[in-house]
């Protein structure tokens, strides 16, 4: 024989608005999650470069060469600080320079 559990009217009252609560916290919860990625979703999870000045830069042999630089964000957070060059550039020979960043 299998024993049953009966809870008292006013139990069974606090019960179901305490899982009404819940619900109402939950989709609550998902809509708000639901705006946030609309509204970010381009930059969310996404690592962003920027750099600082242009594409290509044309220098004159023997003028000093200065790297403008780069910045670099992953969801809002600055992380430029570990950003590293190969900066080979030698100013006073001619030729085409490629810095990888």
């Amino acid at each position: 024989m299998s024993k049953r559990s009966y809870m008292s009217i006013p139990d069974q009252i606090k019960k179901r608005k305490k899982d009404r609560l819940i619900v109402k916290l939950l989709i609550l919860f998902l809509g708000l999650m639901l705006i946030f990625l609309v509204y970010f979703k381009k930059n969310l999870f996404l690592s962003r470069f920027y750099l600082i000045g242009q594409d290509e830069i044309v220098v004159n042999t023997g003028d000093k060469y200065i790297d403008e630089g780069a910045r670099a964000t992953i969801l809002f957070k600055d992380i430029s600080k570990h950003i590293k060059t190969s900066n080979k550039v030698d100013s006073d020979k001619p030729g085409e320079y490629i810095i990888d960043y």
